[in-house]
């Protein structure tokens, strides 16, 4: 099956632990198990799939870490992890995938900070999504203004979330959405985002 590109299960009633098995297929290029009832873990044996560009797993049972063997995979553009019970802290590996035009974490277990500074070295993402999360904590990073590519931002239901939003956020000028919805920002809204965003969508707590 070396000739496999991209392989869609989402929305069946799967179960068991497929990535332990689909990781012995490091050919891939899409992978997408969101909206079924699988277990297991992420195993570190995910970072050989190098030529991984989707990785979607939405609403299933897995639980364990994130491992840092996430950041092997240099290819990835579009990663999804949410609604399920992984925990640990983000692995700063994370963040060296360059290439990443869609980072979505959401309702998880992990805890630690939410948007380290080093998440401007995601210089190719144009959606970031990091709502639900509630055992993080931190503030919106000045740095997320170099991030210049961003057309999305959902930073919301975050009870740990605090701090003001950075006068840098100017500079996002092809920014379209921006939430911060039920967080414990504080402070006045910058009058920059006002005009990046108008006639688009913009909610703040």
């Amino acid at each position: 099956m070396t000739n496999l590109k991209s392989l869609d299960l989402s929305r069946n009633r799967l179960e068991g632990a497929p990535l332990e098995f689909l990781t012995r297929m490091p050919w891939l290029e899409n992978i997408q198990l969101s909206f079924n009832p699988i277990t297991g873990t992420i195993p570190p044996e995910i970072g050989s799939m190098t030529a991984l560009t989707g990785l979607h797993m939405l609403q299933n049972e897995m639980s364990g870490i994130l491992p840092s063997s996430i950041g092997d995979m240099r290819n990835l553009n579009f990663f999804e992890l949410g609604d399920c019970s992984i925990g640990g802290t983000i692995p700063k590996s994370l963040y060296d995938l360059e290439n990443l035009e869609l980072l979505a974490i959401q309702n998880t277990d992990l805890s630690g900070t939410l948007l380290p500074t080093k998440i401007a070295q995601l210089s190719s993402l144009k959606k970031l999504a990091m709502m639900f999360n509630e055992r993080t904590t931190g503030t919106i990073p000045s740095e997320l203004g170099l991030m210049t590519k961003l057309e999305g931002v959902d930073l919301s239901d975050h009870t740990g979330l605090t701090g003001t939003i950075p006068e840098e956020i100017e500079r996002l000028t092809n920014l379209m959405a921006f939430k911060i919805g039920a967080t414990q920002i504080t402070g006045t809204l910058p009058l920059a985002i006002c005009a990046i965003v108008e006639g688009h969508e913009i909610c703040k707590s």
